[in-house]
This record gives structure tokens, sequence and C-alpha cells, in this order.
């Protein structure tokens, strides 16, 4: 092992390019800097009540309230499969795709099912499979300098989105010494509008490997799964000695 000027053992994790490497595996990074910095989630003010007035009619006319259209649930690319609770306690079969320094598992199935225009990859199945390969690639594309604005723009939803675009436009690239990959998953809950996924992912670089590990909270909307971000999600990825207790993505 490599030591510092005055003998002492140096840990690889410490090290600048694994620091910067680490920096950009996800959202969880940006947000530790983003909620140190920023007031998130502020209170909305309370409502002003107002008192009737003593002149007012007591015969006034009651409008009706309106009704809100219907918000179709449907597949943004025409996915099928829909499931509303489960587990996954087995790997599906998976395909790999690369991004950045990322490599990251696919599904014909489960998706993703589009390339928007902005080379951002979307459109999985409303199904738990389809939440795993979501939180894999959604990882996989905020660690991507070059795609990670625009992943932000297309596939991030709740109170941090603003914060994150911004964000994400002065975050310090990858500088490529740290090659990661999704090794495996935890799926934390499923419930087909919400899931929580525990991606576990592998570094390797400068003669190291390193494991770490991020929660990424997923919302369905638009047809598709969104990273919804909240505060309590502030907190950067977990460095862990191995990744025991995931369910490992075949290779």
């Amino acid at each position: 092992m490599a030591r510092d000027s005055m003998g002492r053992a140096e840990s690889p994790y410490r090290k600048p390019g694994f620091i910067a490497s680490a920096a950009v595996v996800g959202v969880i990074a940006v947000l530790g800097v983003v909620v140190v910095t920023v007031g998130l989630l502020r209170p909305d003010a309370a409502p002003t009540e107002t008192t009737p007035s003593a002149s007012a009619s007591v015969t006034a006319t009651v409008e009706p309230t309106p009704v809100a259209e219907p918000v179709s649930d449907a597949s943004m690319c025409g996915l099928p499969r829909v499931e509303m609770e489960g587990r996954l306690d087995a790997a599906p079969a998976a395909l790999w795709e690369a991004t950045g320094s990322f490599t990251y598992p696919i599904s014909t199935e489960s998706g993703p099912g589009v390339t928007l225009p902005s080379g951002v990859r979307a459109c999985f199945e409303r199904t738990p499979a389809g939440a795993v390969f979501a939180a894999s690639a959604g990882v996989a594309q905020l660690g991507d300098p070059g795609r990670r604005q625009a992943f932000v723009d297309a596939s991030v939803v709740g109170p941090l989105r603003a914060e994150l675009q911004e964000a994400a436009l002065t975050a310090t690239p990858d500088d490529g010494a740290m090659r990661m990959s999704v090794s495996g998953y935890k799926l934390l809950s499923y419930d087909g509008v919400t899931a929580r996924v525990d991606v576990g992912m592998t570094g390797v670089g400068m003669g190291q490997t390193v494991y770490l590990s991020s929660i990424v909270p997923l919302e369905w909307a638009d047809g598709d799964w969104k990273l919804a971000y909240e505060r309590q999600d502030a907190q950067t990825p977990a460095l862990l000695p191995n990744l025991a207790g995931y369910v490992m993505w075949g290779v």
C-alpha cells in the first residue's frame, strides 16, 4: 500500500481520482452539496384566512367545483405490462450498455424502450423489474457528465428538481480514473406508484476495486419511472466492504 510523506499508510479512498469519481456516481453526491449550500423545501406561506363579509348575501350561487381531467398512466412508449405489486428476488435477463465511464443493465422487455433526442435512455415498464432497470440507468446517466443535465431535465421530478438542474451545470466532470458498473440491487419497496431501489456499484481504477451503494427513490409520472429525490435523500454514496446481500446481475 502507498504511504504518505510521513510514512503513514495512504487509503485509496482518499486519493483525488477516487474522490472525484465517487462524487459523480449519482445524484446523491450532488444533493449533498445542494442541501448544504441552498435552503431547500422551504415551507409555503400559510394561506391567508378571509372572514366572510357581514353584508354577503346568503343566497349567493355556489359555483360547481371543476373536475380535473384524468391523467393517463399508460407507458410513454407503449410497454404493455403493468404490475402494481411484487418483488424481484432474482435478476432478470439483461444486456449491457455504457454511458461515459458507467456500464449498466438494460432489458428488451422492461426498458429502456426509447432514446430521447437528447440521448437520454427512458421508458421503463411499470413493474418491479422496470423500476430496478430505471434506477440502474438513472444512476449511470447521472454519473456521465455528458448526459447528466439532459437526464435531470427529462427524468427527475420532485422538490429538488430545480436545484439539481442548477447543480448539473456546475458539477465537476468525471476524470475517467474510475470505471463504474452497476453490479446488483435491492428492491426496498414497490407499490406501482413509487419504488425505492438500492443500487450496488463496483468501481475499478488506480489499482483498486471499490463498492458503493446509492438509494434511488422513484415515482411513476408521465408514463415512466422518474427519479424523485427529496431532502432526506441528501447523502453521498455509501462505501461498502463488498456487495453481499445484493441481487447480482449476471455478466
